[in-house]
């Protein structure tokens, strides 16, 4: 259990991180992801699971970044 949350806040931070670097608000990755940007910030914030691979394919188009990359940083391979 610990560990499983240690990941979801590891993968809200490294998203958070990924945003700000690219110059992206909240709001602006939703619209270019299509992801709700209140579902992006319980993300980042550690209150979501790690999300599936659809939304993140979702939010590695948004971040203008291969799928895989984020596939990575999700824990998924």
């Amino acid at each position: 259990m610990i560990d499983d949350l240690y990941e979801i806040n590891k993968f809200g931070k490294s998203l958070r991180n990924l945003r700000k670097e690219k110059g992206l608000s909240i709001r602006e990755l939703g619209k270019r992801s299509e992801v709700s940007h209140a579902y992006i910030s319980q993300l980042e914030n550690g209150v979501r699971n790690i999300p599936k691979p659809k939304i993140i394919n979702k939010l590695a188009k948004g971040l203008g970044m291969p799928f895989i990359e984020l596939m990575r940083v999700a824990g998924y391979c």
